[in-house]
């Protein structure tokens, strides 16, 4: 984390863990206080509400990922399907190391889909990282090497592919893999299938043309 001091970063790392349990609604500042281990006026002293904490973890996590997107996008020499998987890699290599986040998301996209909105809206890192990605995903269709596709669906195949797989590994854990070993390689495989089903959509030839 860029220049946290020691206590703020035991607090966003404590705050990440009541969140994760416990919704953004559910939480308390006792709760976050309690497990990071300090009163609560100290934490008072750095984030005065919860919401302004919840928003300082989804900067830290951005400021993580997302100049990892600006390279890949802004590099003249990578091809489309370049830059489209190395996306996808940036995307899995945080998930892998924090698993626990599609399901916090979609529990706060029901919840509190409001308070995700308003720290898209008004954060410049997120909005130059959305136009850089219709940038991209224009020109291409302009130049015919994709299809032109609405947003929405895109959006909606992309994060359904990336975040169902760990909203379901109770499931998969339980009933069908059981060692940690199987898992690791079952979330290997699904990245792989992923990406050609990425491929296979946004390619200009149509399904039954590339079977054919």
């Amino acid at each position: 984390m860029s220049q946290l001091s020691d206590s703020e970063v035991k607090i966003i790392e404590a705050a990440k863990q009541v969140f994760l349990e416990k919704g953004l609604e559910n939480a308390k500042m006792r709760d976050i206080a309690d497990t990071a281990g300090i009163s609560r006026t100290a934490l008072n002293y750095y984030y005065r509400t919860k919401e302004n904490l919840f928003y300082k973890i989804i900067e830290e996590i951005l400021e993580g990922i997302i100049p990892h997107f600006e390279s890949l996008l802004s590099k003249d020499t990578l091809s489309f399907q370049e830059r489209l998987l190395g996306i996808i890699d940036v995307y899995a290599d945080f998930l892998s190391r924090n698993n626990a986040v599609p399901r916090f998301v979609m529990m706060e996209m029901q919840r509190h889909p409001q308070t995700l909105f308003d720290f898209i809206n008004t954060n410049q890192k997120v909005k130059e990282y959305l136009q850089l990605i219709h940038a991209m995903l224009d020109r291409e269709a302009e130049e015919k090497s994709i299809k032109q596709l609405p947003m929405e669906e895109l959006v909606t195949l992309f994060y359904g592919l990336l975040f169902v797989p760990y909203l379901v590994d109770p499931f998969i854990q339980e009933f069908f893999l059981n060692e940690k070993s199987k898992i690791e390689a079952y979330h290997r495989n699904h990245l792989e299938n992923m990406k050609q089903v990425l491929l296979l959509f946004l390619s200009v030839k149509s399904l039954n043309q590339t079977v054919n």
